[in-house]
C-alpha cells in the first residue's frame, strides 16, 4: 500500500479522479476497500467483469464515488462464454442489478464489431436494468491485440502522456494504460516529490516529446494506433472554452450601463 499511498499523496493536488484498473479483475485485490477509501472525494473508475459472489457486488454498491464500467460484452447469453471463459452470464446480470440499485454509477460496456452498429438494442438493455442510456459504452472488439514488437508498425504520434497520468502496478509512471516495457518507465513514484516533477525534466519529458513526434521509436507502441489530442480531448476542451467565454460575455453585458441609467 505504500506505493499507492505515495501516488495519491503526489497527485491529489491536481487530480480530477482516479482509475483503478489493474491487470485482471481489480476488485479481487485483497485490500480493495482500502484503496477506495483512499480515493474518497474523487470520482473513482474501474472496469469489472462482475463474475463474483453477490456479497462483493453489495460491498461495491455502497461507494457513492465509484464509477464501474461493467464488462457485459454481449447481449447474447449463449455467446458469452466466447468472451469470458468460465464466466456465468446469470451472475453477471444479478451483480449488474445490485450495482445499478446501489450508490455507485454503472456503465455497461459491450464489445462490438464496428462503431456503426445499431445502438438501440443496447439502450433497451440499459433501460431494462434501470441504467441511464447515456451510460452505455460500445467498444470495438480488438482481435489478439498485443504489445510485441512488429516489423510493420502502425504509423502515428501519441499524446497520451500529455492527457493523463498513468502508473503501473509497480509504481512506475508510464505514458498510457497499456502494459508497456521498461523503455517507457519514466520514473518511479518514490523518485517524484512534487507535481512539477510529474511533468517536467528527466526521462518523462523526453518520452513525452518523442511520442509526440513518432510513437514508433518505442517497440511497445508499434501495434497501437496511438492517442491524438486533436481526435479526443480537443473537442471537449473546445466546448469548455466556449462555455467559459459565453458565461463571460453574459456577465459583461450585465455590467454595461443601460440607456437612461445613472
Amino acid at each position: 500500500m505504500d506505493v499507492f499511498d505515495r501516488i495519491i499523496e503526489v497527485t491529489k493536488p491536481i487530480a480530477k479522479g482516479y482509475i483503478l484498473n489493474l491487470f485482471g479483475e481489480p476488485t479481487f485485490h485483497p485490500r480493495f476497500s482500502d484503496l477506495l477509501e483512499k480515493t474518497r472525494g474523487f470520482s473513482t473508475w474501474l472496469s469489472s467483469h462482475l463474475n463474483y459472489e453477490e456479497g462483493r457486488a453489495h460491498k461495491l454498491a455502497m461507494w457513492d464515488h465509484l464509477r464501474i464500467i461493467c464488462s457485459i460484452d454481449t447481449l447474447d447469453a449463449f455467446e458469452y462464454p466466447n468472451y469470458r471463459v468460465g464466466g456465468d452470464y446469470v451472475n453477471v446480470l444479478r451483480n449488474l442489478d445490485i450495482l445499478a440499485n446501489g450508490a455507485c454509477d454503472v456503465f455497461p460496456q459491450f464489445l462490438v464489431p464496428s462503431v456503426d452498429i445499431d445502438r438501440e438494442p443496447y439502450i433497451q438493455f440499459a433501460r431494462q436494468h434501470g441504467i441511464p442510456e447515456e451510460n452505455v459504452i460500445l467498444k470495438v472488439k480488438l482481435e489478439n491485440f498485443r504489445l510485441d514488437p512488429t516489423s510493420a508498425p502502425s504509423p502515428g504520434k501519441c499524446h497520451s502522456p500529455y492527457m493523463g497520468l498513468y502508473f503501473n502496478c509497480d509504481g512506475y509512471l508510464v505514458p498510457c494504460c497499456n502494459n508497456v516495457n521498461s523503455a517507457l518507465h519514466m520514473a518511479h513514484i518514490s523518485q517524484i516529490n512534487s507535481v512539477v516533477e510529474l511533468y517536467a525534466g528527466g526521462k518523462g519529458e523526453a518520452v513525452r516529446k518523442a511520442l509526440a513526434v513518432d510513437k514508433n521509436c518505442f517497440d511497445s507502441c508499434g501495434r497501437c494506433d496511438g492517442m491524438r489530442y486533436w481526435d479526443t480531448e480537443f473537442v471537449d476542451d473546445l466546448r469548455a472554452v466556449q462555455i467559459v467565454f459565453t458565461r463571460l460575455l453574459k456577465s459583461d453585458r450585465t455590467k454595461i450601463p443601460q440607456a437612461g441609467s445613472e
